[in-house]
């Protein structure tokens, strides 16, 4: 699956995934995570590296865990740096064809 394929089937967990790494994540940058994780293989992202280093974990674990946490908390997804709706609203723009953000979703 590549990126437009993630984004049209799964927009609901890219939303989340976005709301779980408080904006790091672009709706780009979280499919292209999720697609890893469907893979099999590590996604090598800062976010991701520096998490598997303090937590002494694979990246490919890593993966895992941040995708099981954005399932797990996705009802607490509220507020500045994580909130679903304006993740979700991000993503759809982004699926529709507009453009997404360069950097980070929220700066």
């Amino acid at each position: 699956m590549n990126q437009q394929d993630i984004l049209n089937r799964y927009p609901r967990l890219v939303a989340h995934l976005i709301c779980a790494s408080l904006g790091y994540f672009t709706p780009e940058g979280a499919a292209n995570a999720i697609a890893a994780h469907k893979r099999g293989e590590p996604f090598c992202c800062e976010w991701y590296c520096d998490w598997a280093a303090k937590g002494k974990i694979s990246v490919l674990e890593v993966g895992v865990r941040a995708i099981r946490k954005a399932v797990h908390f996705r009802h607490h997804h509220k507020g500045v740096m994580a909130d679903y709706r304006h993740a979700k609203a991000l993503v759809d723009h982004v699926r529709q064809g507009g453009e997404g953000p360069v950097f980070a979703s929220w700066f």
